[in-house]
């Protein structure tokens, strides 16, 4: 548990330093390209997003979950990728004249095919990547994340300073994948053959069928918002959606490849164990909601601060958006980890019912919700998180034994958390002047809430009050606040 717990804190640094970098070249692009620019190259991202989860053919989850890993099904697993990753990549770049056609963006076009292009040298990469996961080895994992990260802002920044337009983003996106790839060659394990093999693909096969399915249906759920408006409205709407879905986003961002880095290896060796899987998915679900939602609230409360503050007055028009997303994602949060823990007990082929569930309740409320407004197509988006969410219940106490009731207690003090720090938010909009500068009311907001989120985790005993005092052992100011705040619990 030690190791995890070190790999879990490196993973966290390391992807939040990422982050973070990522988080600043957004700014600067924002400020530097046009809604309708960046929105050019998210409706081809979109598509290459539906085309890497069949690339994959989840061999990722099937090194992860698998019991006893030998070289044979190493090689098998690494033949089954690149024979997907070559033949995916070859279709997408003769079929992106056709698709743009469709969408009626010739711009679209180029983008597809430079992207398309990574499809070649992805796999070299990516089996690596999942062996490190496999065995907690965030270290080596962290240096080429940086590597990649480094090679896609220093290149994104500087074609896009040239005047390349939407175009940077794509050919930064190639350079990033060519860096890491040849990152990752330093780090391949002994065990792991260079030759890729299809003896025992069957068995790679058998289990990726079942993990892809679930996997295009949750791509094309997510694509599905872009490419409808892109369709129906233009490519600067698609802009305006694109920031708005990642401002909403960017808790996940942060907090996301930390909570899914050991998921599904950890979920896994306690189903080999025998152990029952709901009571870590009720743990995992407490610690995650009690961070996220606090934070969609305040979010979706400074929705317009968070804008002029991040991306400039040009992109104010989404400032709406972001609450209503926050409000979708707040919904969708609560799945969040299902997927990885229908992979861990081995039955992948389920987690293909809810991303269904979600991706024909966003059509349907696309349909009868959009009126050709960006507040109307916010509405459908969290109309769909609420008439997907029965589907995902079911499965949950179907496979994993866990009530309704059950889970809703394990989520009860977070949702007391949140509200507490909701309430605080609206608060504070209501008595800062609203002329203030942006950057100055957001400052307000934090050096009140965080605080306060802190109390109320300790007040109503949630669970990640046990990592606060753990963490609080080691600062000795942090864990004498700690202390007098549970006197009062007392």
């Amino acid at each position: 548990m030690s190791r995890l717990r070190l790999s879990l804190l490196v993973t966290f640094l390391s992807s939040n330093g990422s982050a973070a970098v990522l988080f600043l070249v957004t700014l600067v692009l924002a400020r530097l390209l046009s809604p309708a620019e960046i929105g050019v190259f998210s409706m081809a991202a979109v598509l290459l997003a539906i085309a890497h989860a069949l690339r994959d053919f989840g061999v990722s989850a099937y090194l992860l979950q698998e019991k006893e890993l030998t070289p044979e099904r190493i090689g098998a697993a690494s033949g089954v990728l690149i024979t997907a990753s070559w033949l995916l990549g070859a279709g997408m770049f003769a079929a992106s004249g056709w698709i743009a056609d469709y969408l009626h963006e010739p711009r679209t076009q180029e983008v597809m095919q430079v992207l398309a292009c990574g499809f070649l040298f992805i796999p070299f990469g990516s089996i690596t990547q999942t062996l490190l996961a496999r065995d907690y080895r965030a270290q080596e994992q962290a240096c080429v994340n940086a590597l990649g990260t480094s090679a896609y802002a220093i290149s994104v920044l500087w074609m896009a300073h040239a005047g390349m337009s939407y175009m940077s983003m794509a050919w930064a996106n190639l350079i990033s994948i060519l860096v890491t790839s040849a990152g990752y060659a330093f780090f391949r394990p002994r065990e792991a053959p260079w030759r890729p093999s299809f003896s025992g693909w069957r068995q790679v096969v058998g289990f990726g069928g079942g993990t892809i399915i679930g996997g295009i249906l949750d791509k094309a759920s997510s694509a599905l918002p872009e490419l409808w408006l892109g369709k129906a409205s233009g490519a600067n709407d698609v802009g305006l959606l694109s920031r708005a879905n990642g401002t909403a986003k960017i808790f996940m961002q942060v907090a996301g490849p930390t909570a899914y880095y050991a998921a599904v290896r950890h979920l896994a060796q306690a189903h080999h164990r025998g152990e029952p899987v709901a009571p870590l998915l009720c743990k995992a679900m407490a610690y995650i909601s009690a961070c996220a939602w606090p934070l969609f609230f305040a979010t979706a409360i400074y929705s317009p601060d968070v804008v002029l503050f991040l991306y400039g007055p040009k992109w104010l028009d989404c400032a709406p958006l972001v609450s209503l997303i926050c409000a979708a994602w707040g919904i969708v949060l609560v799945s969040m980890f299902h997927v990885a823990a229908m992979q861990a007990i081995g039955r992948p082929l389920l987690a293909a019912l809810p991303s269904a569930a979600a991706l024909l309740a966003r059509a349907a409320c696309i349909f009868f919700v959009y009126d050709g407004t960006l507040n109307s197509f916010g509405w459908s988006m969290v109309l769909a998180a609420l008439v997907a969410l029965p589907a995902n219940m079911a499965i949950q106490k179907r496979m994993f034994a866990m009530g309704h009731l059950e889970f809703a207690r394990a989520l009860m003090p977070s949702l007391a958390v949140t509200l507490a720090c909701a309430a605080l938010a609206a608060a504070l909009n209501g008595v800062t002047p609203p002329d203030w500068p942006a950057f100055v009311r957001l400052l307000i907001l934090a050096l009140l809430a965080c605080p306060a989120w802190v109390v109320m985790v300790v007040l109503v005993r949630h669970p990640l009050a046990d990592e606060l005092e753990r963490a609080g052992a080691r600062v000795p100011s942090l864990a004498r606040a700690l202390s007098f705040i549970m006197r009062l619990r007392r």
